[in-house]
């Protein structure tokens, strides 16, 4: 697993250069790393039971990611502040596609489009 550590708003720097997008690039990386895993994973257990269960996972799931999200939530307020593209909600969807399809996965099944035996009604 990554090793994180939560930034305040005072360790990043005034010229928002390097740091604050390496801090981005770090934030992507481990969320992709986390969250695509453990997305698939769920799923994938969540497929032999109910739906309730799912649900649950799903909701475990927000949770996790949003406390994940407050770590880099500096870098991220920092660069939106300044207008930088590489926070822009299609950008930031972009580059976690990995963990936003393992999210959507769980989030499919929660809802009874996908089952065990592929997509209902197909």
């Amino acid at each position: 697993m990554t090793n994180t550590t939560n930034v305040n708003a005072a360790e990043v720097p005034a010229n928002l250069s390097e740091p604050v997008h390496d801090g981005l690039g770090h934030y992507f990386t481990a969320t992709n790393q986390v969250f695509g895993i453990l997305g698939f994973g769920t799923g994938m257990s969540c497929l032999s039971h109910g739906r309730l269960i799912t649900w649950i996972a799903l909701s475990v799931l927000a949770v996790i990611w949003h406390s994940h999200i407050k770590q880099y939530k500096a870098y991220i307020d920092a660069l939106r502040s300044e207008g930088d593209p590489a926070v822009r909600w299609h950008r930031l969807l972009r580059e976690t596609y990995p963990a936003t399809l393992g999210f959507l996965f769980v989030a499919l099944i929660a809802i009874g489009v996908l089952d065990s035996n592929g997509f209902v009604g197909f």
